[in-house]
């Protein structure tokens, strides 16, 4: 017996531990199970048809670099259409993949990397009402609530903190009561303008791996020309060691799911390249150790005052 089920002393079966994470009634890993199989696992049944209609086939394999064209909108027959707009033509799916993401707090942490309590407001910017912390790109609030209930009262306020996302998104994130009422929420699309100015830190969790370099450095850039000088961004991803070994295969799995995207993990000095082309330097990487933790967080700054600050 694999144990996936029990059996009663009556001969009737039941859920397990490991059979309840597959339910799909509640955000937890059945969703994840889901995200992977409609979002890695089915891209990568006809890889070998997409290398070839690009020309890749049979010495020429690159590492995909286009959200356009992309193992997975190849696989939708959505060639053209970034992965996002994929998926919000099923909300569903949609659905489903943000409920996913909730599932890597404990492999990809954001509590228990970087020092929120950096983020306090005091003197002149209390007064103002500064917005501390932007999460860009946040989903449905479950990382910025997580943030609140660890760092909330003396350090981090609600109503000054912006949860940003597509409107479908941001629109689940009011249904769901992840986060309190009092925090502002925002319709934005992360390759445009950053219309909050001069906040604290901008945070994205599981956003940059997501894309390839080119797109990258744009939503970099664009949040470098909103940034005071002493504003943050912190890109709350995992990062690969200079050479991977059997303690990374974890990372290495999920540097081959994003790779559906054409997105990638990435070294300390590939994060430091993309905040260098994007007007930003590498202050430093706030790191999680132990366990299954993957979990690290990069913290840039504009260049001219990182030095200084």
């Amino acid at each position: 017996m694999s144990g996936f089920l029990e059996q009663t002393d009556g001969g009737e079966y039941r859920h397990s531990k490991f059979s309840r994470a597959y339910r799909l009634d509640e955000p937890g890993p059945g969703h994840m199970f889901l995200a992977c199989y409609d979002h890695v696992l089915s891209p990568f049944h006809n890889f070998v048809e997409y290398l070839s209609q690009r020309g890749q086939l049979p010495s020429n394999a690159r590492e995909p670099d286009d959200p356009l064209h992309s193992p997975m909108t190849h696989h939708y027959n959505q060639d053209g259409v970034s992965p996002w707009s994929t998926m919000e033509q099923n909300p569903e799916r949609m659905r489903d993949f943000q409920f996913a993401m909730d599932t890597l707090g404990e492999a990809l942490p954001v509590v228990g990397t970087f020092d929120f309590r950096l983020l306090r407001n005091e003197g002149l910017d209390e007064s103002r009402g500064r917005v501390q912390l932007v999460d860009v790109g946040g989903g449905h609030g479950t990382v910025l609530g997580g943030v609140l209930a660890a760092y909330g009262g003396s350090s981090l306020r609600p109503e000054t903190c912006v949860l940003q996302d597509r409107p479908g998104v941001v629109e689940l994130s009011r249904r769901n009561r992840a986060l309190p009422d009092a925090v502002q929420r925002m319709n934005h699309d992360f390759f445009t303008d950053q219309p909050v100015k001069g906040a604290k830190a901008y945070l994205m969790r599981a956003i940059i791996h997501d894309w390839p370099d080119a797109a990258c450095v744009k939503i970099l850039t664009h949040l470098a020309a909103a940034m005071a000088p002493d504003s943050r961004v912190l890109i709350c991803d995992p990062v690969l060691p200079p050479r991977l070994g059997e303690d990374n295969f974890f990372i290495a799995i999920v540097d081959h799911a994003v790779m559906a995207l054409a997105g990638k993990e990435r070294t300390e000095k590939a994060f430091s390249d993309l905040l260098d082309q994007a007007g930003l330097e590498l202050v430093r990487v706030w790191r999680v150790s132990g366990g299954a933790q993957i979990g690290a967080c990069v913290e840039g700054r504009l260049k001219r005052q990182s030095s200084r600050l």
